[in-house]
């Protein structure tokens, strides 16, 4: 009677062993309810290997359940022994999850002796570090903006002529890392922040501290630092490159400047006149409208002619001076240059030497 008895519970074993010998008998459990096993805790940056052994009595097969396929566990089994593994796919967890996973990992089986049931061997991540340097998703980034700009204008960041994000992967709702950026160049003209975004994003934000004046493109190297926050300090860094271009042709231009203050012009040999050609100092393509504005002496602004080409600005006399009186043995003229479309200006001295036989002498009374 006791044989029988025997063989009969051995027919009906549905046995799993844990590593420290204590017997899980299956067979007496409801198959509506999970059975969880495993209590490690973990690393978030574990090396893929074994984390479990189970021996087994009655067991034949251990099948995985439809739709709960395990993402970072492993198992196999030989008819005996139950071994379950940290993947080589959790080596990259924080960066194919999100901010709040829950960090259980867990494979689940269903053993062939008890159909039905499920079996849920977990492991829990709880200690985790700095591993991942912040990622810009680009090595390089161009930024054209019109100049000049105003201090407090937002060259990066919402509202902003381009959008610069960096990834800290540690971050996580256990780990809250955080991010910040820096400038490897002194600007005074510029200031970083940064800016939580969704998930593990942070936002660079890049703002005007005074008036930003360019005439070519600026580099600049941004960096990021994600630092611990159980550690003082900065850890982990990375930097982008970053080219401010200067939209050239929708800009509004800084006023014009010319490469001399002041110009002689001496008509006194109306057979031997020398055109004044006045040279801008130019960084910006745009048309320029230019004048002479009567400024002293004589009023000679009617008499003279200023055309530009290119940068240079050529002032030649109308006509023939051969029937024109002068009061004065000079004139001021002043050439203006101006951006069309803006009232930004820049100015010459024209000092003109009249000829001497057109003088007439000053009034005596």
């Amino acid at each position: 009677m006791a044989l029988r008895l025997m063989r009969e519970w051995m027919n009906n074993a549905c046995t799993l062993i844990r590593p420290d010998g204590t017997r899980v008998d299956l067979m007496g459990l409801p198959s509506d309810s999970p059975v969880y096993e495993g209590s490690e805790q973990i690393s978030d940056n574990e090396a893929p290997g074994l984390l479990y052994t189970y021996t087994t009595d009655g067991i034949v097969s251990f099948d995985p359940v439809a739709g709960e396929e395990s993402k970072y566990l492993d198992s196999t089994f030989d008819g005996q022994t139950l071994k379950i593994f940290i993947s080589e796919r959790y080596k990259d967890w924080e960066k194919n999850e999100a901010d709040d996973f829950s960090y259980f990992l867990s494979v689940i089986l269903e053993p062939d002796c008890k159909p039905g049931l499920k079996v849920e061997f977990r492991a829990a991540i709880v200690t985790f570090t700095n591993g991942y340097d912040p990622v810009f998703p680009e090595s390089h980034y161009d930024i054209e903006v019109p100049v000049p700009l105003p201090a407090g204008f937002t060259i990066i960041g919402d509202c902003g002529a381009a959008k610069i994000e960096a990834i800290d992967y540690d971050y996580n709702s256990q780990y809250m890392s955080s991010v910040t950026f820096s400038l490897n160049e002194a600007r005074e003209d510029l200031e970083v922040f940064s800016e939580k975004s969704d998930g593990k994003i942070w936002s660079v934000s890049l703002k005007t501290r005074q008036t930003f004046r360019i005439e070519e493109p600026l580099t600049l190297h941004l960096n990021a630092y994600d630092s611990d926050p159980r550690v003082t300090g900065l850890a982990a860094s990375s930097q982008v490159e970053i080219t401010i271009i200067p939209d050239l042709v929708t800009s509004t231009p800084a006023s014009p400047v010319f490469k001399e203050p002041i110009h002689i012009l001496d008509i006194r040999d109306e057979e031997n006149i020398g055109p004044i050609q006045a040279t801008l100092i130019e960084g910006y393509k745009t048309e320029i409208d230019v004048e002479l504005v009567y400024s002293n002496g004589e009023h000679l602004e009617e008499v003279f002619d200023a055309n530009i080409f290119g940068d240079t600005i050529t002032v030649t006399p109308k006509e023939s001076f051969g029937n024109t009186e002068f009061s004065g043995n000079f004139g001021v003229l002043i050439l203006v240059a101006k951006h069309r479309g803006t009232t930004r200006t820049g100015k010459t001295v024209i000092h003109v030497t009249l000829p001497a036989n057109y003088v007439t002498a000053p009034p005596t009374s």
